[in-house]
This record gives C-alpha cells, structure tokens and sequence, in this order.
C-alpha cells in the first residue's frame, strides 16, 4: 500500500520551506490515514449486503439452535420436541435459523463498533520519535563532556 503512495507524493518547495502533498483521488486521505493512524465506525451490512444469504441452514446452526433449546410443536398439537439437524436443515433457511437463534440467546449484537488504526508513519519521523532523538542526542553529549 504504501509503496503505491510514492506514486502519488509531490513535492512543493520555496526559499524557506517544502511541503509534501498528495495528488489524485483518495491517495492523501489514505496516506493521513496511515501516517497518523484513524478511528474507523464499522457496523453490521445493510441492504442487501445482509440479506445475501439464501439456501438452507446449515448443520453448525442446526447444532447451535439445538443446543439453545429450539422445540418444534408435535403432530397433533400436544407439547413440543426436540427438531433433527436434518428437520431444521430442511425446513428452516439461514436467515431464519439466525433468527431463532438470536432469539433463543436473548442477546443482540452489536450494531456498531469501532476499529482504532495504528499511525504507520512513513514520512520523515513523528513528534514522539523527535523527542526519543533529542534526549539521545542530549544524553550522549552529556557523557562525552
């Protein structure tokens, strides 16, 4: 990723100064992004990001709803018994089998969270690392003198 950056990196300069800068697209918001690290919201898919799962439920969730608990009624209506993997895997789809299975918990998840990005620093040194070079330099010259 960053070796890509270089690609993009301009250099400005006058008499007493020189700026780097980034042209084209997202790649300065990318490069800020990795020289000071970022705080990103992440959150569960939306729209038919969450809705892509079609088909049968699978065994690990038929297991799961098992293991919670899950009853199905009996044939002719009197109390209740515990479903086969094959029953649910057959009669019940993936978004269902979640469903129930959040249901059975009584936990939500969670809707957002947050993802912390440490800096990568790839140009010239941070204010931490300036400091760490100072004293170095200060603790050298002292035992020298």
């Amino acid at each position: 990723m960053l070796t890509k950056l270089k690609k993009f990196m301009k250099v400005r300069h006058s008499a007493n100064d020189a700026s780097v800068y980034f042209s084209g697209g997202n790649s300065g918001k990318i490069a800020r992004a990795h020289q000071e690290g970022i705080s990103l919201d992440a959150g569960k898919p939306k729209g038919k990001a969450a809705q892509n799962k079609e088909g049968p439920a699978t065994r690990n969730l038929a297991r799961a709803l098992i293991a919670e608990g899950y009853k199905i009624p009996r044939r002719k209506g009197k109390g209740s018994k515990r479903p086969s993997i094959k029953w649910i895997t057959e009669n019940l789809s993936i978004n269902q089998a979640g469903f129930l299975l959040r249901d059975l918990k009584g936990s939500s998840s969670k809707s957002t969270w947050q993802i912390d990005l440490p800096a990568r620093s790839f140009l010239g040194q941070t204010q931490g690392e300036e400091k760490q070079q100072m004293n170095f330099i200060l603790n050298q010259a002292m035992h020298v003198a």
